[in-house]
């Protein structure tokens, strides 16, 4: 049967590109004086981050396109005199630099929603279960885990989901890299200039032994220390600034984290009595532990059977318990020279370990994305993103049909099957192309296919995942309801990122931090009313932001007199 072609259906969330304005625009200077005239173009559409973008760069680099010398070399090829006037037209104008924001909004037909009101409501929940542990001189608070693009759904503005949390009251924020960082800095700067001094950030990778500091003191980051090579390094550079005058009071803040079990980073075996050694004998004089953290291997295993019905708090399983016994004898070690250091032991699922594990921080990272502390149909989150796409080309194969990349998949049906191609691929947010049939419980990964008439139709995958593409099949659909464009959901609150990447053998963040893409729209919304900044309860800064030091040092001056 030959291809079942339709005319593809809008989008119906897209928006139109603004017109361009040419108003500075000029045609070769040898086609004389005359410049291209328009009017202002009208305002670009809300982005991703729901901000105007007037004020952005005219080109990504920050500076306009120039003209080509190649436009130079056709008019010396043609020997057009000066005195010639010819009417300007685009092809010769000057390039406009693109709006690489506007044209994937307009273009693309992966779509990713970021619910933020949903984001809002789910970090409260997850600050209000974040307590001391009643041991603690200072009170629990939620730090965020902001790495790989805030668990790619940032879009274009790395503090799009920072200056959300930061609204609601989170002063500590991480991320895997020192470009993350300083990006995030910078972005903050602009979106909450008011609360950016009041945020640390704060590096997971570690220190870069070859890297230049000035990156780290100058945007104001610190460094999470992973090795005693690396604390030994950052002594060194604060060495170098007392040398200068410019060691800040106190020494150079930073973040220890030792290994208490999962064996992949931290400050680990007979480092950790290297370390205490070290610090006994002034060695590492110039440098000023903050916070000391480890990260929990198993944190999501914890027996469904100890659930509190209202909190939804477990109790942790062996492995937690194993590492916590670690971090807490190690936290006596580092406490007889650091008595005020902060503690922080676990990440997300912690939140739902109960108040002992929680010390002094809880990083946050899955918990505001509503990634399910444990198994996926008891998560007490809200769901927070949609991805849609759209129908592509399909075709009704005879049964005996090999399929896509290897011919892993084979046509059976006697009246032959109906499949259709969807435009999105192992590079955008599905997993490996050998992952398309993987049985979870006895069932396919599906996606759901919504016809003109309004239903929702789950689609088997048909072959191994393309970069750029997959094949569903559309064989259960009757015809006359199929046409090209139709959406295709993959992921809402009836299919949460969780349970679709489970679907697949694969982790729910695997799945969403592959969206950070230019082929998938990203766009944020609030469901609710924004809240002011004058409606924002009043936090502390985090002890070694910007703020944060400067309070440290008015208070020990106080102590002083």
């Amino acid at each position: 049967m030959s291809k079942l072609n339709s005319p593809t259906t809008p989008h119906a969330s897209s928006s139109r590109l603004p017109a361009i304005d040419t108003t500075n625009l000029e045609g070769p200077p040898t086609l004389g004086k005359d410049k291209h005239k328009a009017t202002a173009a009208s305002p670009r559409p809300l982005g991703m981050d729901g901000l105007s973008t007037a004020s952005r760069p005219s080109s990504i680099g920050g500076s306009p396109v120039r003209s080509t010398s190649a436009i130079g070399g056709l008019n010396s090829l043609f020997a057009v005199k000066k005195t010639q006037t010819a009417p300007t037209s685009p092809v010769h104008a000057k390039p406009v630099a693109l709006d690489v924001d506007a044209m994937v909004q307009e273009t693309a037909r992966t779509r990713a929603v970021v619910n933020m009101s949903a984001v809002r409501r789910n970090i409260r929940r997850g600050l209000a279960l974040v307590g001391s542990d009643g041991v603690s001189q200072v009170p629990a608070r939620g730090g965020a885990v902001l790495k790989a693009d805030g668990y790619g759904v940032n879009g274009k503005n790395p503090a799009a989901l920072a200056k959300v949390l930061a609204s609601e009251g989170v002063r500590d924020m991480f991320v895997a890299e020192l470009s993350e960082a300083v990006k995030l800095r910078a972005a903050l700067k602009k979106d909450r200039p008011d609360l950016a001094d009041e945020v640390s950030i704060n590096v997971l990778g570690g220190l870069d032994m070859d890297a230049n500091p000035k990156w780290l003191l100058d945007h104001d980051i610190t460094p999470v220390l992973n090795s005693l090579a690396q604390v030994r390094k950052w002594n060194e550079i604060a060495a170098g600034l007392k040398a200068e005058g410019k060691l800040p009071p106190g020494g150079l803040d930073c973040i220890l984290q030792f290994d208490t079990g999962m064996s992949r980073t931290g400050i680990g075996g007979d480092d950790v009595d290297k370390l205490m050694k070290a610090i006994g004998n002034k060695e590492l004089t110039h440098i000023a532990p903050q916070l000391m953290m480890s990260h929990l291997a198993e944190a999501g295993d914890a027996d469904p059977r100890t659930e509190d019905p209202a909190t939804k708090e477990r109790q942790p399983g062996a492995k937690t318990i194993e590492q916590l016994g670690n971090f807490d004898r190690i936290g006596a070690q580092l406490k007889k020279f650091y008595p005020d250091i902060q503690e922080s032991l676990g990440a997300s699922s912690t939140v739902f370990l109960g108040k002992e594990l929680h010390k002094n921080m809880v990083r946050m990272g899955a918990t505001f994305h509503a990634q399910a502390p444990f198994e996926n149909d008891t998560n007490p989150l809200e769901p927070t993103l949609t991805v849609t796409s759209k129908l592509g080309p399909f075709v009704k194969y005879p049964p005996g049909k090999k399929v896509g990349y290897d011919g892993t998949y084979t046509t059976t049906r006697p009246g032959g099957e109906i499949l259709g191609t969807i435009p999105v691929g192992y590079r955008d947010m599905l997993p490996p192309g050998d992952k398309w049939n993987h049985e979870s419980n006895g069932k396919l990964p599906t996606v759901r296919l919504r016809t003109p008439d309004g239903k929702l139709h789950p689609c088997t995958f048909a072959g191994k995942f393309s970069m750029d593409m997959s094949e569903i099949n559309l064989s259960d659909i009757p015809e006359d309801q199929l046409k090209e464009g139709l959406e295709v959901v993959l992921i809402d609150d009836k299919m949460t990122t969780g349970q679709f990447a489970a679907q697949f053998g694969v982790g729910a963040s695997y799945i969403q931090t592959k969206i950070a893409s230019d082929r998938v729209a990203i766009s944020h919304v609030e469901t609710d009313p924004f809240p002011s900044p004058a409606a924002e309860a009043v936090v502390d800064p985090s002890p070694w932001s910007k703020a944060g030091r400067a309070k440290r040092a008015e208070a020990t001056a106080t102590a002083s007199v």
